[in-house]
């Protein structure tokens, strides 16, 4: 019992880190969109473009991390898959005015679309993949394998209603877009490092 304990203490941080991911999730679509509103506006379309990124960007991010996850050791991945989200999110909104500059030529629709699954997708890809390999590592026993994928769900989708709520009412209208991604960023790296300690210590 006293192993069962200790195991479950070690993984506790990785609830932690889905909380994360999920705020920095709903974060990245929200600026995301902001970002593309002074190329296309906040359309109807410009708000498909996005959704249809996030549900394709996720969509490849659960099948790669489902992958990954049946390999040796799938906790060694996860510091590299968070630090690599920490980096693109923060060259996320130069790369996208570059990108949307190179895109205005093109029909609204086409060009929204196109601007999104390029510079959001790859960010998209990254946190899909957290999940899936967070789920796998605290599941020792499969008995439990339901009971975690719904608790980290869980954990991950109340991360992105609070971050819905404060970046929509209070961080992008108070500090702007800039300022604003400096957040998720931070606590992104925060989870990188969190990660790391992690691997080291069930090593």
């Amino acid at each position: 019992m006293s192993q069962i304990n200790n195991n479950l203490k070690t993984k506790s941080p990785l609830y932690i880190i889905s909380f994360i991911e999920g705020s920095a999730l709903m974060a990245a679509e929200i600026i995301s969109a902001k970002v593309m509103a002074p190329y296309y506006g906040s359309s109807l379309y410009v708000w498909t473009s996005v959704f249809v990124c996030t549900l394709s960007g996720l969509a490849a991010g659960y099948f790669l991390g489902a992958k990954i996850s049946l390999k040796p050791n799938p906790m060694r991945y996860l510091p590299y898959i968070l630090a690599f989200s920490t980096l693109y999110f923060l060259v996320m909104s130069p790369l996208a005015g570059f990108i949307m500059e190179s895109t205005l030529g093109m029909p609204i629709r086409f060009g929204s679309l196109v601007s999104v699954l390029v510079f959001l997708f790859p960010l998209l890809l990254a946190f899909g993949m957290v999940s899936p390999l967070i789920i796998k590592i605290l599941t020792d026993n499969p008995q439990f394998s339901g009971e975690n994928a719904g608790k980290i769900y869980t954990v991950s989708t109340f991360g992105g209603i609070l971050t819905t709520l404060l970046f929509g009412f209070y961080f992008i209208p108070g500090i702007g877009i800039t300022a604003s991604i400096y957040i998720p960023v931070v606590f992104l790296a925060i989870a990188s490092m969190m990660a790391y300690r992690l691997s080291k210590a069930m090593n």
